[in-house]
């Protein structure tokens, strides 16, 4: 019984540690879309954004002070040259000081202007999403980085793998032989043609790992993300919500086009109202001397209130040409995107192409594998008895190598493809 429950106890407890490992495992691995969300959250140039929306609200928040009273409070002293007096004495007329002061407080309203705080609202609002746009155009072309980063890992991955293969194929050659060389029935230079291919391997793993640990230590950087061993990255099909096709475009420059002449026609609205009638109330008041009677020679109180009335009736075509000027920038936006469109119909065609090019190559590279591990053991027993030297060996393990290494190439670039054409069009 003891023993029993022993046993079970070591079942359990080594069930719970593999499952905890699994779970681990599970939660450390980084799949391409990990890799960009993380890329995304550390990519600085993102975080400006909420700098442009405080920016936009502490312009909108300027241009509707602009709607509420103005007021001012304002004082002088003075001494003029001369003040108000009859040419000939006038009996009780009174002296005027040719000292002078004054404090008042002066207030105006804006009635109307014809919507021109409105639009100037709107221009910053437009303003601030197009300089938000322009992060995400930056955004997407640092993702690319991210996404070739993730590929080359593992492209640089299947190679070390491959490379590892054929060491143990040599290894395994090495052994035999070297028993054989001992024994006389091979001759000294076909094991060292094996030990120098074997050395040329180790030389293409110092590399190949060389070139993984940079592209590892890179993608780290990006996600802040500790990621420096391949097992931590997870490489998965895609499969696409919509058909990828042109009528699906996101592209962020094509938003930023838009925004841009979104921008262009709200600056043309304000242009417009700026040749509208500027209605203002004002008042006055104060304590001076003189007041407004000049005949009062003391300090006194007074006050005053209006409206005032303007309007530029003619700017000379100021108006009109900056408004042309703003019609042809959007003409120049629009051509500018026909021609972004067509080279990505042209971008768009070229992946579908790739994607069937591996398709097709992937259903050749089983077969091909089939056969170059068929020709490795046949060459494999035709070493041992002699018949071939170690250099042919060499030929059919690099063969049946390079057979293999392009499969898991293939499948790699194939699913590299459609998240290429995933990217082309914006998704």
């Amino acid at each position: 019984m003891n023993n029993s429950h022993t046993l079970k106890t070591v079942i359990l407890t080594l069930s719970l540690y593999l499952i905890i490992s699994i779970v681990a495992f599970g939660q450390n691995t980084h799949t391409l879309e990990d890799c960009r969300e993380l890329a995304k959250e550390n990519y600085f140039t993102l975080q400006k954004k909420g700098l442009w929306n405080e920016s936009e609200q502490a312009s909108i928040s300027m241009l509707e002070a602009a709607q509420l009273p103005q007021i001012f409070v304002m004082g002088e002293a003075k001494y003029v040259s001369d003040v108000p007096h009859p040419d000939a004495p006038v009996p009780g007329f009174p002296t005027l000081p040719k000292d002078q002061y004054q404090f008042y407080v002066s207030a105006n309203q804006l009635i109307y202007q014809g919507g021109h705080i409105k639009q100037l609202k709107q221009v910053e609002a437009l303003k601030s999403s197009t300089e938000i746009q322009k992060l995400e155009v930056d955004w997407y072309n640092h993702e690319q980085k991210v996404d070739a980063l993730f590929f080359n890992a593992f492209l640089l991955e299947e190679n070390k793998k491959s490379i590892d293969l054929a060491k143990a194929n040599i290894g395994r050659q090495l052994e035999e032989v070297e028993s054989r060389v001992k024994a006389g029935s091979v001759l000294p230079y076909q094991l060292d043609y094996l030990k120098a291919e074997n050395i040329k391997l180790d030389q293409q793993l110092v590399t190949i790992n060389a070139q993984k640990k940079a592209v590892l230590d890179a993608l780290s950087i990006y996600t802040a993300t500790d990621l420096s061993s391949i097992d931590q990255l997870l490489l998965t099909d895609t499969e696409a919500a919509m058909p990828l096709n042109i009528e699906n475009i996101q592209r962020p420059e094509l938003k930023l086009m838009d925004e841009q002449i979104n921008l262009l026609t709200g600056q043309n609205e304000v242009y417009t109202s700026l040749r509208m009638p500027k209605l203002e109330a004002f008042g006055i008041t104060g304590y001076g001397q003189p007041g407004y009677n000049f005949f009062n020679p003391n300090f006194d109180f007074y006050y005053q209130f209006g409206a005032k009335f303007s309007w530029n009736i003619y700017d000379w075509k100021k108006t009109k040409n900056q408004k042309k000027l703003n019609t042809l920038q959007v003409q120049m936006i629009n051509k500018e995107k026909d021609q972004f469109l067509q080279d990505l119909e042209t971008a768009i065609s070229k992946q579908n192409r790739h994607i069937d090019e591996y398709q097709s190559l992937l259903s050749k590279d089983d077969e091909e594998i089939e056969i170059r591990e068929r020709i490795l053991q046949a060459e494999s027993s035709r070493l041992k008895n002699g018949v071939i030297n170690g250099s042919d060996f060499v030929k059919a393990v690099n063969e049946s190598k390079d057979a293999t290494v392009r499969k898991n190439m293939h499948r790699i670039q194939l699913i590299q493809a459609k998240y290429g054409l995933e990217t082309l069009l914006g998704f």
